[in-house]
This record gives structure tokens, sequence and C-alpha cells, in this order.
């Protein structure tokens, strides 16, 4: 990323002019010094347009730069969006491309109120599962390995003691027998930590983007959220579907070293093995989180206006009174209760375990909102004030 004094004022240039710009219009896609900003703001086509500081549009991730607001086979402005081809159009790309197309509708009736959408929380919670899964996968390959290690020590230790039991002679068959138990921990060894590396690699790159969702969530247009968001969704899908080809070849079934050694008196009458070497995969995959339902819609479904609820669980209540008075589920299926009685904030799992008491108030809280990521509100209802917790 240049730096900011790398910015001319894209209006003077055009005089042969140089100032250092101050802002940027993500409509216009133009750079402004502080004298042309104040034209752009008076002017009827452009006080409009939302402008960002130069430090801001630095915050920009890399990719969210190269998204453009005019079509690049017409240099138009982009004014329709298709929902059959899921583009945004300009004018003549209707004539060229989208004649016979139904269900154009306005660009603006898309990508407005994009950043409040249920698109982009649902973006946020599978980055977040997303993340989750590879760091999980690390940790399964971490305790494979270790399991492994103890694995080949015990059965290297059973070969070692029955090789003291009988005669000399089987020294061959023996250190046969213990080659294939290091042959085979190598060959398991050199693949999990091959696939450690990549999951490694993956995490980073999946914290990367994750990072540039937050910076492109705060400083972006809502074109570009709205075509970040997409992008964004590639990586998640390309990464997901790794995920799956590593279920797929059997990466994520535990592998285990097991020996099993043969009848002595049958060793001894002439056979060629101490024992059999065999790997063993665990009859079920690494639980990983699921990727949402949700993805991001171009197009307003029919949601029913009429809910049939469904009793599956009854609670008794406790007979002494209750100082609960806020709950909230986070992303991660934790939950979040206020707790009046010791004005203090209590975190439990998803199956109702006590895990720690979040923090304390001086004041008695009131109730409690998710607001993103690790951030939480509180309110304080005698005080009549809210505050941002993180």
């Amino acid at each position: 990323m240049a730096t900011s004094t790398s910015f001319i004022c894209s209006l003077c240039q055009e005089d042969d002019e140089t100032s250092t710009a101050v802002t940027w219009c993500a409509e216009c896609e133009v750079f402004l010094c502080s004298e042309c900003q104040k034209h752009h703001g008076r002017s009827k086509m452009s006080k409009h347009h939302k402008v960002m500081s130069i430090h801001d549009y630095q915050n920009l991730p890399e990719f969210m730069l190269n998204i453009k607001n005019n079509c690049e086979d017409h240099d138009l402005k982009y004014e329709l969006f298709c929902s059959f081809h899921d583009c945004a159009c300009c004018m003549k790309c209707i004539k060229d491309k989208h004649d016979n197309c139904k269900g154009l509708v306005p660009l603006g009736d898309v990508v407005g109120n994009i950043k409040s959408s249920a698109s982009v929380f649902q973006i946020e919670t599978d980055l977040f599962n997303l993340l989750e899964n590879l760091k999980t996968i690390n940790i399964f390959f971490s305790e494979n390995l270790s399991a492994l290690e103890k694995q080949k020590t015990e059965a290297i230790s059973r070969v070692h003691t029955m090789r003291r039991s009988i005669n000399d002679h089987l020294d061959k068959l023996e250190e046969s027998l213990l080659n294939d138990i290091r042959s085979e921990f190598t060959t398991l060894q050199e693949t999990i930590e091959n696939l450690k590396s990549e999951i490694d690699s993956k995490t980073n790159q999946v914290e990367e983007k994750q990072g540039d969702y937050f910076k492109m969530i705060e400083f972006s247009t809502d074109l570009q959220t709205y075509f970040g968001l997409h992008e964004v969704e590639k990586v998640i899908k390309q990464e997901e579907q790794y995920i799956q080809n590593l279920k797929s070849a059997d990466n994520l079934r535990e592998k285990k070293i097991l020996f099993d050694s043969f009848n002595l008196e049958t060793t001894v009458r002439g056979t060629v093995a101490l024992g059999k070497m065999s790997i063993q995969l665990s009859s079920e995959n690494l639980q990983l989180k699921t990727k949402g339902e949700g993805q991001v819609q171009t197009k307003k479904k029919h949601v029913s206006t009429i809910v049939t609820p469904v009793i599956k669980q009854r609670f008794e209540m406790p007979k002494h009174p209750v100082h609960i008075t806020g709950c909230q589920i986070l992303p991660n299926i934790d939950v979040v209760l206020v707790d009046q009685e010791k004005n203090s904030l209590l975190l439990f799992n998803k199956e109702g375990v006590f895990i720690k008491e979040i923090m304390t108030f001086k004041i008695m809280p009131s109730d409690i909102c998710y607001v993103k990521q690790r951030e939480v509100a509180v309110t304080f209802i005698y005080d009549k004030k809210c505050s941002l917790l993180i």
C-alpha cells in the first residue's frame, strides 16, 4: 500500500497541477484535495456522495480497491442488477447481454443497507466457523501425532518383550517388524505434518481474510461490500471444499498404529514374522462446525408470517425469585446472562454448563444485546445509560 503522500488530487492532475489528496470519493473514483473536496461537496451531482479519508482508504483490503463502480465493458455506471446472472449491469449491458432477462432490479435495492443485512452476519459466522474448524483440525493432528508416538513406543516395547522370550535366531524377524513399524509411523508422520503445514498456511490466510472482512465492513461502501462479500464467500467455499476433501480422503479419521503378536509356539515353529502391522481409522470423522444455512441473497424471498410453535421440552420454574433479566446467544452458541442479584454477566455453554463470570458492575445491569465480534452492549435502567463492552 502506498503512503498518503503518494496520492495526488485527480482533478488537479487533469489541469497539470500537483495537490496532495486528503479524501477519496468511491462513487467518482477520484482523489480530492481539500479545495476540490469543497467543490465536490457543493455540486448537485456529487454532494450526496460518501467520501473517505486517505487513512480510511489505505485501510481497505487490497481486493476492495479493484472493485469499480463502472462497467468494464462499457465504462458506464452500474445501475441495475440481473438476478438471473447474479451480476450488476449498466444500461448498455441490458441491450447487449440481458435483453431477455427478467427480474432486473435497481442496484440500490440490492446493495442498500447491505452491511446490516443477514448476509453480512452469515459471512461473519462462516468465517468464524471456518477459522474454528481449521484450528480444531490443527489440534486434532497434534493430538493424533502425540498418540501415535505413544502407540509406536508401546508397540516397540511389546516387540522387545516378546523378543527376550525367544531365541536369538529371531533377530532378523524382529528387525523386520521394527522396520515396518518405524516405516509406517514415518509415513504417517510425514503425511500428517504436511497436512498440518497446509492447515497452518490456510489458517493464516483465513485470519488475513477475516481481517480484510472487518476492514471492509468498517470502511468500504455498500457496493464495495456487496462485491467484497462475494469474494470472501469464494474463499470460504474454497477452504470448506478443502476440508471436505480432507474428509473424503479419510484424513480426518484418527490413525492408530496397532500391533498384533502371533502365538509364540507358532513363531518358534517357523513363522516368518513376529507380528502384523496395521493402521486403524476411527469410525467417524472429526466433528467440525457446519456451514450455516444462510447465504448471501440477491433476491427477496417470501417469508411466512404464520408461526406454528411446537413444545419440545417443559421446564418447572423455581419458586424463589429469579434475578436473571437479560439473555443473549453468541455466534459460537455460548449464552450470556445478566444476573441482577450479583450485578454481573455470566457465561454458559450451549448445554447450560456454567463457564465463568465475565465481569461485575458497581450498578445494577438490566439487559444485554450482541453487537459484533466480541462486543456486547449492556443497559443500566436506573442510570438510564448503555455501555459497550468487549
